[in-house]
């Protein structure tokens, strides 16, 4: 999907050089969640079970345009 590529192109422009280690491992799992899981992270419909990726989407989304 072309709109998670711009959310999460978006982000990786604004935050990953700050993010550390484990949070860029962590994001490099998500680019392999399948479109309808991540799409549902992404807009808030669904929450992943483990904390640390709750946090990372909480922060992606706090850069998604309204």
């Amino acid at each position: 999907m072309r709109e998670l590529d711009r959310i999460l192109e978006s982000f990786l422009e604004r935050e990953y050089r700050a993010l550390g280690e484990e949070e860029r491992q962590r994001f490099a799992e998500i680019l392999e969640f399948p479109d309808p899981d991540l799409h549902a992270y992404l807009v808030g419909k669904a929450e992943p079970s483990d904390p640390a990726l709750a946090r990372l989407f909480d922060s992606i989304r706090a850069g998604i345009p309204h």
